[in-house]
């Protein structure tokens, strides 16, 4: 059963091994966490950096604000769309990895 629990400071090398390129890297961290590849170092900063941010909570993946999905990482998209995630009908292009994505902005609907 997968379980969701805080980020604690040795989880951090593990998750740099999440990613072994740098589209997967993007795809997960839209680019938030600076250049691929991603260091333990530059990981724990970026989460100390935002602990003062009352709305930010460290892997989880959504707020009250909606969250983001690029259109190239389907998996993703449909897992969100699983749990009630609808798209809002707003798409942001960006250029990651000398290529242009689309991000589907999505929120989740009221029960």
């Amino acid at each position: 059963m997968l379980r969701l629990r805080p980020f604690r400071s040795p989880d951090a090398k593990e998750i740099i091994n999440w990613t072994s390129e740098p589209k997967e890297f993007y795809k997960w961290t839209a680019g938030i966490m600076g250049e691929y590849p991603v260091t333990e170092k530059r990981l724990l900063e970026a989460v100390s950096a935002r602990e003062d941010n009352t709305k930010y909570f460290p892997l989880v993946a959504f707020d009250e604000d909606g969250l983001g999905v690029f259109d190239n990482n389907p998996a993703a998209y449909n897992c969100y769309k699983s749990v009630g995630f609808k798209e809002i009908g707003i798409k942001k292009e960006c250029e990651l990895c000398g290529e242009k994505w689309t991000c589907i902005e999505m929120m989740k609907e009221k029960d």
